[in-house]
């Protein structure tokens, strides 16, 4: 089976010097945890213009050392 994970992630303007460290975090977790084979991120700040309707009203916090 190849399960597959394509998704548009909400990062803090202020992590956008950890964009990389993020991307590879969220891929191993995606890896690892639900053994997703095919795995499509892509990171966005409300900074970039996306007009998109995005889920905020719980966000998703991972702490420091996490990923």
């Amino acid at each position: 089976m190849n399960d597959a994970l394509t998704a548009h992630v909400m990062v803090d303007p202020a992590d956008g010097q950890r964009r990389d460290e993020l991307l590879g975090g969220l891929r191993t977790i995606a890896y690892r945890d639900f053994q997703l084979q095919h795995i499509t991120l892509q990171l966005e700040t409300e900074a970039d213009g996306c007009l998109e309707v995005h889920q905020t009203e719980r966000p998703l916090h991972v702490a420091s050392g996490v990923l």
